[in-house]
């Protein structure tokens, strides 16, 4: 996310980002936690799988992997949620 930052301060940025765009919308700051958890552990996980096959160019890749596959996550998770919701709103 924030290259140069920590694990908890790339946490901060993220929910801090969410809180201003989406608001306490509970499905999109569900959605940013787990795509900053599916990210902290590929982040931490793929260089070193990666780097015996890919040399320098891991930790781009695990970035890549990371950033698309956290934000495919923290989107299913928000719609889910934020459906589930609006259908239960009527009730």
């Amino acid at each position: 996310m924030a290259p140069g930052r920590s694990v908890w301060q790339n946490a901060g940025i993220a929910a801090g980002g969410t809180f201003f765009t989406d608001g306490l919308d509970k499905g999109a700051l569900t959605g940013t936690g787990a795509s900053w958890a599916f990210g902290a552990v590929v982040g931490v996980v793929a260089p070193p799988v990666l780097n015996p096959v890919l040399g320098p160019g891991s930790g781009f890749v695990s970035d890549a992997i990371s950033s698309v596959g956290g934000e495919f996550i923290g989107n299913k998770i928000k719609d889910k949620i934020n459906k589930k919701d609006f259908n239960n709103a009527g009730k």
